[in-house]
This record gives C-alpha cells, sequence and structure tokens, in this order.
C-alpha cells in the first residue's frame, strides 16, 4: 500500500533519526512505502529525506525534480518540506507539492496529521485525485468545551474541523472520545478507527526491559518512598501545573520535577516562589527520552491534571515505567487510566489531585503494589508494534472501502 501522509510538523527533518523518523519508518515498513509532505518554515531550510529498509539506517537526501514532488525511489519513506514562506501559505504548498506527486504515481490512501491546515489540503487532493482521504485526530477538536472556548483560534479551528470530518472518507482517533466526536458529526461507524500514537520504541524497550529492577521491586526491604510527584509535557494552560504546584504545596516533605517546557514555564516559577515551595520544585526543561525514562523510574507518582487532552501518552509511558498516575476524566485519558493503574479527579480540582497524590505518597505499598499493574497491564497495551498494526490495519480498510461520493 502506498500512503500520501500530509503533516504539520518537520521534526522528522530537524532530527531524522529521532523518534518521530522511526515511528514513521515503522508505518512505511507494515504498509509498504510512504511520502510525507510536511509543513517546514523556508527559514529551517529543510532538505526532502529518505529512509531506506534496512533497521537503523541513516536518512539521506532525496531528490526533488523540479523542485516539486519525490522521485521514485525503492526506499520505504520519504519527507518533503513545503518551505512554506509563511504558515498560511502552507495549504497552497503541500497541495500543489501534493499535486505533483499524485499526478505522477498512483497512491492508494491519504491520511492528514490533524483536521484543519492538513486536512483542508488532504481533502482537496483526494477529491482532484479521487484518493480516500482520513483525517487523523490527536485531539477534541469538536468536543472539548474547554479548548474551544479558550481562544478566537481554537473557535475557527473547531469550525473547520467540524468541515473536514464531516467530508473524509475515514477518521483516525486516537482515543474513544475523540472516535465518538467523529460519530456524533454523523461519521458512519465502518469509516471511524481508534488507533492511537505508538509510543517510543526505544523507551517502550527501556521499561520492559529494566522497570522492575530500576523500582527495586525484589529487594527487602522494599526501598522507602521519596515523596516524589512527576509531571512531564508542555508547560501549557491545557496541562494545568500550577494545580499540581499548589497540590504539592500541601503535602508535607512532597517534591515535585517539571519535565518540559513551555509559555507556562515562568509563571509556575513565579508561583511556586509565592508559595514558598520553590526548593521542592524542580524545572528540568525538555529531555531526551532517555533521560526522560529516569525521571519516570526515580518517582513515586505520576500527574499530568489536564483540563482537555485528546490521548495522554505520557500516561502510557508512566505505566511502562511502573509509576501509578493521578489523571484527570477528559478525553482519552480515562482510556488510560482507571483504578487499576491510578485515580481519576475532576479537572481543575487541586484539592482533589492533593488527596489523590498523597493517597499514594503516604501509602509506599499501595503506590507499589498500583505501579506494578500499571507495569505489567501497560506492557501488554502500549506494545508499539500492536499500535502501528491497528493503524495500518486501519488505513487497509478505509483504503478497500474507498472515497464516500
Amino acid at each position: 500500500m502506498r500512503v500520501l501522509l500530509i503533516s504539520v510538523g518537520d521534526e522528522i527533518l530537524r532530527h531524522p533519526e529521532g523518534a518521530v523518523a522511526e515511528r514513521l519508518r515503522s508505518y512505511a515498513r507494515r504498509a509498504g512505502s510512504i511520502t510525507q509532505v510536511t509543513y517546514s518554515p523556508a527559514a529551517h531550510r529543510c532538505q526532502a529525506m529518505c529512509w531506506g529498509d534496512e533497521p537503523g539506517g541513516r536518512p539521506h537526501p532525496g531528490l526533488l525534480p523540479d523542485g516539486e514532488g519525490a522521485r521514485p525511489c525503492s526506499d520505504r519513506l520519504w519527507s518533503i518540506p513545503t518551505r512554506s514562506g509563511t504558515r498560511v501559505m502552507y495549504v497552497a504548498d503541500a497541495i500543489r507539492i501534493g499535486h505533483s506527486i499524485l499526478r505522477r504515481d498512483r497512491f492508494d490512501l491519504i491520511e492528514t496529521q490533524d483536521p484543519v491546515m492538513a486536512g483542508v489540503a488532504g481533502l482537496i487532493l483526494g477529491r482532484m485525485h479521487r484518493v480516500p482521504v482520513v483525517i487523523g485526530c490527536h485531539h477534541e477538536y469538536t468536543t472539548s468545551k474547554a479548548w474551544i472556548t479558550e481562544s478566537l483560534r481554537n473557535r475557527v479551528e473547531s469550525s473547520i474541523a467540524r468541515g473536514t470530518i464531516t467530508r473524509a472518507d475515514g477518521v483516525r482517533a486516537v482515543s474513544r472520545r475523540v472516535a465518538e466526536g467523529a460519530r456524533e458529526l454523523g461519521v458512519a461507524s465502518e469509516r471511524v478507527g481508534v488507533a492511537s500514537v505508538p509510543i517510543d520504541a526505544r523507551m517502550y524497550a527501556r521499561g520492559r526491559d529494566e522497570t522492575p529492577a530500576r523500582r527495586g521491586w525484589s529487594e527487602s526491604p522494599a526501598r522507602e518512598s521519596s515523596r516524589r510527584v512527576l509531571f512531564a509535557g508542555r508547560v501549557e494552560r491545557q496541562k494545568d501545573v500550577p494545580a499540581i504546584i499548589r497540590a504539592v504545596a500541601g503535602i508535607s516533605g512532597a517534591r515535585l520535577d517539571v519535565v518540559g517546557a513551555g509559555s507556562q514555564l515562568r509563571a509556575c516559577r513565579a508561583l511556586a516562589e509565592s508559595l514558598g515551595v520553590s526548593d521542592r520544585v524542580a524545572f528540568h526543561g525538555a529531555v531526551v527520552p532517555a533521560d526522560l525514562s529516569d525521571f519516570y523510574w526515580t518517582c513515586d507518582v505520576f500527574t499530568t491534571p489536564s483540563l482537555y487532552e485528546g490521548y495522554g501518552r505520557v500516561f502510557a509511558e508512566a505505566a511502562i515505567h511502573g509509576a501509578p498516575s493521578v489523571g484527570t476524566r477528559v478525553g482519552g485519558i480515562v482510556d488510560i487510566v482507571d483504578d487499576s493503574n491510578g485515580v481519576l479527579v475532576a479537572p481543575g480540582d487541586p484539592d482533589a489531585l492533593r488527596v489523590s497524590l498523597r493517597s499514594f505518597l503516604d501509602d509506599p505499598a499501595r503506590a507499589t503494589a498500583v505501579g506494578q499493574n500499571a507495569w505489567r497491564r501497560g506492557i501488554e497495551r502500549f506494545n508499539p508494534e500492536s499500535d502501528v498494526e491497528r493503524i495500518v490495519t486501519f488505513w487497509s480498510h478505509i483504503a478497500t472501502l474507498g472515497c464516500r461520493t
């Protein structure tokens, strides 16, 4: 199967041997061949790249005939930057490059990374060339009132998403709640699939193979709790890091590690200072996956009290590292966290968050038991190879169904 991906980020080109590149290569190996057209600012000066079949192989520059599309070759994965002057120009650039590719070679499917700009470009290309289009939905574009009412831009994007989702030939949702949103808009159930983005394969292997030893589960006596809470993710309003800081401030001896960067970082530092807990809250910035594993292993409980969340992959990562989680009852988090591996609380409630975090910090035996259960189940549930299989199987299903009209 040949798949054309319309994407909105050029991380694969800026980090061609990173986790995103490896994930797309795993899709390509399973599907057959993938060509990606991805938004990239002209200032990044990214070059097209292609990856071969060999595991761990290094990417090499791709040659673009006439500066447009990808030259056919034996490589499994191509990634082509739009080199757009502005983000607004991305849609036109993606359509231009995609049209050049599709008029030369036959593709079985188009998937878009989101239902907004990429969705518009993908639908236009699909209709021009009679190729089925799958809209990828990684977020609650149409169902989360908390997100939609947050800004005018979000309201506009939600409106665009409604239009592209209802016109798509298939919708790949990352969680059950996102899938329900598509069905609520009238998309037939047979054209809606739930397939989350796989976690990093190398992180999964570390969690699977090293967690029991790194957490000292076989040691006697058991390790004492370090009363350490972990947050990992973007430090943005959505993640409600201030709620964690307030919760930790009310728990004697608790310490918080904030791993990630974002626009709310300065405000969070100021809040920790004002609450007198700056010595108990450490801000580490963004880290590489190997270092993130160390943070997961050393925490006693993990939390990300999101106000809205399409999926919540960090909870899957915490599980495979044996950490119990405290999450919120929103979006895809409820697909991952339940009574067997953690606790769910209402969003925007620091008091409830404090009580739940403390229940693990004050009872190390419970934290260990829940963490062990999270690890055992997580190794089965979050195997990246299984997630890749689900994604490619859904692609094949929609390609077989064909265009709706």
